[in-house]
């Protein structure tokens, strides 16, 4: 899909093998991955990493981005396996750094993603 962001660019987001890129002039600019696993009651989806260039930020590419990872994913996604950061109990938003926090809780209040805590 192609985007045009708040600073007049236009940003082309794609899928490539369950993860979301973003792309601005054929240069990666961002990417949101994600970890599949297979399970009894069917795939669990891990938000594995998320990144957009400096350059880039608060101009709305990680909520394109975000957008089409729930269209390829669904809303629910899960952070990371590995507890290395607080422990299990830990809630999604508190695992993120700030940036991906603020990401996070601003697609839960648009209604793209649900909140799993």
């Amino acid at each position: 899909m192609e985007y045009v962001d708040a600073k007049g660019r236009l940003i082309k987001i794609t899928d490539q093998d369950s993860d979301i890129e973003a792309y601005y002039q054929d240069k990666r600019i961002g990417s949101i991955e994600f970890d599949l696993e297979e399970q009894e009651q069917g795939t669990i989806t891990y938000l594995w990493y998320m990144y957009v260039d400096a350059d880039y930020q608060m101009a709305g590419i990680a909520t394109e981005m975000m957008k089409l990872a729930v269209e390829i994913h669904g809303k629910d996604f899960r952070r990371p396996r590995f507890c290395d950061v607080g422990g299990s109990d830990v809630p999604s938003h508190k695992y993120y750094t700030q940036d991906g926090a603020a990401l996070i809780w601003k697609c839960i209040n648009m209604g793209i993603l649900d909140h799993n805590g």
